[in-house]
Protein backbone atom coordinates (compact mmCIF):
# COMPACT_ATOMS: atom_id res chain seq x y z
CA UNK A 1 0.00 0.00 0.00
CA UNK A 2 1.09 3.37 -0.76
CA UNK A 3 0.13 6.74 0.69
CA UNK A 4 -0.19 10.42 -0.66
CA UNK A 5 -0.98 13.92 0.61
CA UNK A 6 -3.18 15.88 -1.99
CA UNK A 7 -2.76 19.73 -1.44
CA UNK A 8 -4.10 22.33 -3.04
CA UNK A 9 -2.73 25.05 -5.24
CA UNK A 10 -5.38 27.96 -5.64
CA UNK A 11 -8.47 29.43 -4.04
CA UNK A 12 -11.43 31.48 -5.39
CA UNK A 13 -13.55 33.63 -3.10
CA UNK A 14 -17.50 34.53 -3.11
CA UNK A 15 -16.83 38.46 -3.02
CA UNK A 16 -13.59 40.98 -3.54
CA UNK A 17 -14.04 42.30 -0.26
CA UNK A 18 -12.09 38.87 0.52
CA UNK A 19 -8.89 39.15 1.18
CA UNK A 20 -5.55 36.26 1.54
CA UNK A 21 -1.91 37.13 2.57
CA UNK A 22 0.46 35.00 2.72
CA UNK A 23 -1.63 32.75 0.46
CA UNK A 24 0.89 29.83 -0.21
CA UNK A 25 0.90 28.82 2.93
CA UNK A 26 -1.95 27.03 2.22
CA UNK A 27 -1.08 24.92 -0.08
CA UNK A 28 0.84 22.46 1.98
CA UNK A 29 -0.63 19.71 3.95
CA UNK A 30 -1.61 19.88 7.59
CA UNK A 31 1.60 19.52 8.98
CA UNK A 32 2.32 22.87 7.90
CA UNK A 33 3.48 25.49 11.12
CA UNK A 34 3.02 28.64 8.84
CA UNK A 35 -0.55 30.20 8.04
CA UNK A 36 -2.21 32.31 5.42
CA UNK A 37 -4.50 34.75 7.01
CA UNK A 38 -7.89 35.37 5.32
CA UNK A 39 -10.44 38.07 5.74
CA UNK A 40 -12.79 41.01 4.47
CA UNK A 41 -13.11 44.41 4.60
CA UNK A 42 -17.23 44.66 4.95
CA UNK A 43 -18.59 45.78 8.57
CA UNK A 44 -21.52 43.79 8.78
CA UNK A 45 -22.22 39.92 9.62
CA UNK A 46 -22.61 38.80 6.07
CA UNK A 47 -21.21 35.26 5.01
CA UNK A 48 -18.33 35.35 3.23
CA UNK A 49 -16.29 32.48 1.46
CA UNK A 50 -13.03 30.88 0.27
CA UNK A 51 -13.02 27.75 -1.71
CA UNK A 52 -9.15 26.28 -1.30
CA UNK A 53 -9.21 24.58 -4.57
CA UNK A 54 -6.32 22.76 -7.35
CA UNK A 55 -5.78 19.22 -5.43
CA UNK A 56 -3.50 17.78 -7.37
CA UNK A 57 -4.96 13.99 -8.57
CA UNK A 58 -2.50 13.51 -11.01
CA UNK A 59 -0.27 12.04 -8.49
CA UNK A 60 -1.94 8.86 -7.90
CA UNK A 61 -1.26 6.44 -10.70
CA UNK A 62 -4.05 5.75 -13.31
CA UNK A 63 -3.93 2.26 -11.98
CA UNK A 64 -4.03 2.07 -8.59
CA UNK A 65 -6.80 1.53 -6.14
CA UNK A 66 -8.25 3.77 -3.81
CA UNK A 67 -8.62 1.77 -0.26
CA UNK A 68 -9.67 4.75 1.29
CA UNK A 69 -9.57 8.75 1.85
CA UNK A 70 -10.14 11.46 4.24
CA UNK A 71 -10.17 15.42 3.40
CA UNK A 72 -8.70 17.89 5.92
CA UNK A 73 -8.37 21.37 7.13
CA UNK A 74 -5.93 23.05 9.60
CA UNK A 75 -6.10 26.31 11.42
CA UNK A 76 -7.58 28.79 13.67
CA UNK A 77 -10.14 31.89 14.08
CA UNK A 78 -10.13 35.35 15.44
CA UNK A 79 -12.91 37.37 15.74
CA UNK A 80 -15.46 34.72 13.96
CA UNK A 81 -18.27 33.05 14.07
CA UNK A 82 -18.22 29.11 15.62
CA UNK A 83 -21.06 27.68 14.86
CA UNK A 84 -21.19 24.47 13.13
CA UNK A 85 -23.48 26.01 10.16
CA UNK A 86 -20.12 27.85 8.96
CA UNK A 87 -18.01 24.65 9.09
CA UNK A 88 -15.72 23.71 5.96
CA UNK A 89 -17.55 21.42 3.73
CA UNK A 90 -16.77 19.90 0.23
CA UNK A 91 -17.91 22.18 -2.97
CA UNK A 92 -17.66 21.92 -6.45
CA UNK A 93 -17.08 25.39 -7.65
CA UNK A 94 -19.85 27.46 -5.49
CA UNK A 95 -22.41 24.42 -5.97
CA UNK A 96 -23.04 21.51 -3.12
CA UNK A 97 -21.83 18.11 -3.79
CA UNK A 98 -23.97 15.02 -2.80
CA UNK A 99 -22.58 13.51 -0.23
CA UNK A 100 -20.77 16.20 1.72
CA UNK A 101 -21.84 17.90 4.38
CA UNK A 102 -20.82 20.10 6.85
CA UNK A 103 -18.25 19.35 9.42
CA UNK A 104 -19.10 18.40 12.53
CA UNK A 105 -16.83 20.91 14.22
CA UNK A 106 -15.83 24.30 13.21
CA UNK A 107 -12.31 26.54 14.05
CA UNK A 108 -11.74 27.99 17.12
CA UNK A 109 -9.10 30.17 18.99
CA UNK A 110 -6.74 27.10 18.89
CA UNK A 111 -5.11 25.23 15.70
CA UNK A 112 -7.07 22.57 14.90
CA UNK A 113 -7.32 19.52 12.32
CA UNK A 114 -10.44 19.22 10.81
CA UNK A 115 -11.73 16.19 8.86
CA UNK A 116 -14.73 17.49 5.88
CA UNK A 117 -17.02 14.81 5.43
CA UNK A 118 -18.03 12.82 2.41
CA UNK A 119 -19.87 10.20 1.60
CA UNK A 120 -19.53 9.70 -2.14
CA UNK A 121 -16.83 7.48 -3.81
CA UNK A 122 -13.15 8.73 -4.99
CA UNK A 123 -13.96 8.83 -8.62
CA UNK A 124 -16.87 10.78 -8.10
CA UNK A 125 -14.71 13.02 -6.02
CA UNK A 126 -11.72 12.41 -8.49
CA UNK A 127 -14.00 13.71 -11.51
CA UNK A 128 -14.53 17.25 -9.65
CA UNK A 129 -10.85 17.84 -10.69
CA UNK A 130 -9.75 21.27 -10.04
CA UNK A 131 -13.39 22.33 -9.04
CA UNK A 132 -13.33 20.64 -6.11
CA UNK A 133 -12.68 22.91 -3.06
CA UNK A 134 -13.40 22.99 0.55
CA UNK A 135 -15.58 26.21 1.22
CA UNK A 136 -14.20 28.08 4.50
CA UNK A 137 -16.76 30.88 5.54
CA UNK A 138 -15.46 33.85 7.16
CA UNK A 139 -18.34 35.43 8.86
CA UNK A 140 -17.55 37.69 11.87
CA UNK A 141 -19.30 37.59 15.13
CA UNK A 142 -20.33 40.63 15.58
CA UNK A 143 -20.73 43.78 13.40
CA UNK A 144 -17.78 46.66 12.98
CA UNK A 145 -15.22 43.81 14.67
CA UNK A 146 -12.44 42.85 12.43
CA UNK A 147 -13.08 38.89 12.34
CA UNK A 148 -9.94 36.47 10.66
CA UNK A 149 -9.25 33.49 9.75
CA UNK A 150 -5.80 31.84 9.72
CA UNK A 151 -5.21 28.44 7.71
CA UNK A 152 -2.03 26.22 7.36
CA UNK A 153 -2.91 24.11 5.20
CA UNK A 154 -5.72 21.58 3.57
CA UNK A 155 -4.95 17.67 2.61
CA UNK A 156 -6.88 14.78 0.85
CA UNK A 157 -4.73 12.03 2.23
CA UNK A 158 -5.21 8.65 0.38
CA UNK A 159 -4.67 5.35 0.86
CA UNK A 160 -4.16 3.17 -2.08
CA UNK A 161 -2.80 0.16 -4.00
CA UNK A 162 -1.01 -0.53 -7.33
CA UNK A 163 -0.39 -3.28 -9.33
CA UNK A 164 2.74 -5.43 -9.87
CA UNK A 165 5.55 -2.94 -11.65
CA UNK A 166 6.80 -4.03 -14.91
CA UNK A 167 10.34 -2.74 -16.03
CA UNK A 168 10.36 -1.76 -19.81
CA UNK A 169 14.27 -1.92 -21.31
CA UNK A 170 14.40 -0.21 -24.50
CA UNK A 171 17.73 0.26 -26.31
CA UNK A 172 19.14 1.25 -29.35
CA UNK A 173 20.87 0.33 -32.37
CA UNK A 174 22.34 2.36 -35.24
CA UNK A 175 21.59 5.82 -35.23
CA UNK A 176 19.22 8.14 -34.15
CA UNK A 177 17.57 8.10 -31.02
CA UNK A 178 14.34 6.67 -28.78
CA UNK A 179 12.39 8.45 -26.09
CA UNK A 180 12.48 7.12 -23.41
CA UNK A 181 15.84 5.21 -23.42
CA UNK A 182 16.79 2.86 -20.79
CA UNK A 183 14.64 1.56 -17.80
CA UNK A 184 10.70 2.66 -17.56
CA UNK A 185 8.51 1.83 -14.39
CA UNK A 186 5.03 0.57 -15.72
CA UNK A 187 1.77 -0.77 -14.38
CA UNK A 188 -0.25 -3.35 -15.35
CA UNK A 189 -2.95 -1.11 -17.63
CA UNK A 190 -0.40 1.34 -18.71
CA UNK A 191 0.13 2.80 -21.76
CA UNK A 192 3.37 2.68 -22.96
CA UNK A 193 4.46 4.86 -26.13
CA UNK A 194 8.17 4.45 -27.40
CA UNK A 195 9.01 7.12 -30.20
CA UNK A 196 12.04 6.40 -32.32
CA UNK A 197 13.25 9.25 -34.45
CA UNK A 198 15.90 7.80 -37.10
CA UNK A 199 18.69 10.37 -38.23
CA UNK A 200 17.59 10.37 -41.31
CA UNK A 201 14.25 10.30 -43.11
CA UNK A 202 15.26 7.90 -45.69
CA UNK A 203 16.75 5.10 -42.86
CA UNK A 204 14.92 1.90 -42.17
CA UNK A 205 13.72 1.23 -38.81
CA UNK A 206 13.10 -2.26 -37.21
CA UNK A 207 12.12 -2.94 -33.99
CA UNK A 208 12.25 -6.51 -31.89
CA UNK A 209 10.42 -6.81 -28.23
CA UNK A 210 11.58 -9.81 -26.12
CA UNK A 211 13.40 -11.22 -29.41
CA UNK A 212 10.24 -11.24 -31.60
CA UNK A 213 10.26 -8.54 -34.10
CA UNK A 214 7.38 -6.63 -34.11
CA UNK A 215 8.04 -3.60 -36.75
CA UNK A 216 4.97 -4.27 -38.48
CA UNK A 217 3.26 -2.91 -35.74
CA UNK A 218 5.38 0.76 -35.66
CA UNK A 219 3.08 3.33 -36.64
CA UNK A 220 5.03 6.67 -38.44
CA UNK A 221 4.28 9.96 -37.89
CA UNK A 222 5.96 13.27 -38.79
CA UNK A 223 7.14 16.01 -36.74
CA UNK A 224 4.21 18.71 -36.58
CA UNK A 225 4.92 22.54 -36.06
CA UNK A 226 6.24 25.22 -37.81
CA UNK A 227 10.10 27.15 -37.48
CA UNK A 228 11.65 29.84 -39.04
CA UNK A 229 14.95 29.94 -39.83
CA UNK A 230 17.58 32.92 -40.57
CA UNK A 231 20.25 32.85 -43.16
CA UNK A 232 23.09 35.04 -43.25
CA UNK A 233 25.01 36.51 -46.51
CA UNK A 234 27.98 33.93 -46.96
CA UNK A 235 31.16 34.73 -47.96
CA UNK A 236 31.88 32.30 -50.36
CA UNK A 237 30.33 32.77 -53.69
CA UNK A 238 29.57 36.39 -53.57
CA UNK A 239 29.77 37.82 -56.84
CA UNK A 240 29.74 41.49 -58.27
CA UNK A 241 28.65 43.13 -61.56
CA UNK A 242 28.47 46.15 -63.69
CA UNK A 243 26.60 47.39 -66.44
CA UNK A 244 29.45 49.07 -68.33
CA UNK A 245 32.60 47.19 -68.48
CA UNK A 246 34.74 49.47 -66.83
CA UNK A 247 32.55 50.75 -64.10
CA UNK A 248 33.79 50.41 -60.23
CA UNK A 249 32.86 50.79 -56.88
CA UNK A 250 34.38 53.69 -54.82
CA UNK A 251 34.38 54.07 -51.33
CA UNK A 252 32.84 57.57 -50.15
CA UNK A 253 33.44 61.00 -52.24
CA UNK A 254 37.23 59.65 -52.53
CA UNK A 255 39.18 57.91 -55.39
CA UNK A 256 39.92 55.13 -53.10
CA UNK A 257 37.90 51.59 -54.95
CA UNK A 258 36.71 48.63 -53.66
CA UNK A 259 33.62 47.29 -52.49
CA UNK A 260 34.34 46.75 -48.91
CA UNK A 261 31.92 48.57 -47.69
CA UNK A 262 29.10 46.57 -49.16
CA UNK A 263 30.50 43.50 -47.75
CA UNK A 264 30.26 44.76 -44.13
CA UNK A 265 26.61 42.93 -44.48
CA UNK A 266 28.45 39.17 -45.06
CA UNK A 267 27.79 37.04 -41.96
CA UNK A 268 25.28 39.58 -40.26
CA UNK A 269 21.57 39.59 -40.52
CA UNK A 270 19.34 42.37 -40.76
CA UNK A 271 17.94 41.85 -37.69
CA UNK A 272 21.66 42.19 -35.80
CA UNK A 273 23.63 44.02 -38.23
CA UNK A 274 27.41 45.01 -38.70
CA UNK A 275 26.80 48.54 -37.55
CA UNK A 276 23.74 50.64 -37.06
CA UNK A 277 25.62 54.02 -37.37
CA UNK A 278 28.22 53.03 -39.55
CA UNK A 279 27.53 56.10 -42.62
CA UNK A 280 30.05 54.71 -45.05
CA UNK A 281 28.46 55.08 -48.39
CA UNK A 282 29.93 53.23 -51.58
CA UNK A 283 28.81 54.50 -55.41
CA UNK A 284 29.25 53.18 -58.48
CA UNK A 285 30.96 55.04 -61.11
CA UNK A 286 31.90 54.88 -64.73
CA UNK A 287 35.92 55.38 -64.47
CA UNK A 288 36.53 56.70 -68.01
CA UNK A 289 33.81 59.85 -67.73
CA UNK A 290 32.88 59.55 -64.19
CA UNK A 291 29.25 59.78 -65.22
CA UNK A 292 27.27 57.48 -62.88
CA UNK A 293 26.31 53.72 -63.99
CA UNK A 294 24.66 50.83 -62.01
CA UNK A 295 26.19 48.05 -59.87
CA UNK A 296 25.59 45.10 -58.16
CA UNK A 297 26.74 42.75 -55.46
CA UNK A 298 24.93 39.47 -55.21
CA UNK A 299 25.08 37.61 -51.39
CA UNK A 300 24.54 33.83 -51.58
CA UNK A 301 23.10 32.38 -48.77
CA UNK A 302 23.45 29.30 -46.99
CA UNK A 303 19.88 27.07 -46.23
CA UNK A 304 21.80 23.53 -45.21
CA UNK A 305 20.38 24.02 -41.55
CA UNK A 306 16.89 23.90 -43.14
CA UNK A 307 16.02 19.98 -42.95
CA UNK A 308 15.72 18.74 -46.33
CA UNK A 309 12.40 17.16 -46.04
CA UNK A 310 11.10 20.79 -45.22
CA UNK A 311 7.98 22.46 -46.55
CA UNK A 312 8.55 25.82 -46.83
CA UNK A 313 5.84 28.27 -46.23
CA UNK A 314 6.76 31.95 -46.82
CA UNK A 315 10.40 33.53 -47.72
CA UNK A 316 11.20 36.95 -46.62
CA UNK A 317 14.35 38.80 -47.56
CA UNK A 318 15.59 41.86 -45.56
CA UNK A 319 18.63 44.68 -46.11
CA UNK A 320 19.30 47.02 -43.29
CA UNK A 321 20.96 49.87 -44.94
CA UNK A 322 20.59 53.25 -45.72
CA UNK A 323 20.77 55.65 -48.66
CA UNK A 324 22.72 58.85 -48.94
CA UNK A 325 19.81 61.11 -49.72
CA UNK A 326 16.14 59.91 -49.42
CA UNK A 327 15.69 62.74 -51.96
CA UNK A 328 17.58 61.17 -54.80
CA UNK A 329 15.46 59.75 -57.51
CA UNK A 330 17.93 59.02 -60.34
CA UNK A 331 20.64 57.15 -57.97
CA UNK A 332 19.01 55.17 -55.10
CA UNK A 333 19.43 51.66 -54.26
CA UNK A 334 17.59 48.22 -54.75
CA UNK A 335 17.37 45.36 -53.07
CA UNK A 336 15.55 42.31 -54.99
CA UNK A 337 15.82 38.68 -54.37
CA UNK A 338 17.55 36.42 -57.61
CA UNK A 339 18.10 32.85 -58.45
CA UNK A 340 20.54 32.43 -60.89
CA UNK A 341 19.23 35.26 -63.72
CA UNK A 342 15.57 35.50 -62.78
Amino acid sequence: MATARLVASTYSVSNNTVTVSNADNMYTNVDSTNYATITHTTNGTTSYYLYLKGFNFSSIPLTATVNSFTVKVRGYESGLSTSTSYAPRLYNNTSTISGASAASSNFGTSASTITVPFTGTWDTLKNYGSNLGIRLVIRRSSRNTQGYLYIYGAEINVDYTVPDPRTITSTLSGNGSINPSGNTTKYDGDEYTLTITPSDTSNPVTVTNNGTNVTEDLVEHHTGGTSTSSSKASESGVTTGFARSNSQFYRGNSSTTGDNWLRYAIGHTAESPYSTSNTSNTYCKDGTNDATTQGWMNYPFDFSALPSDAEITSVEVKCYGATESTTETARHADVSLWCGNT
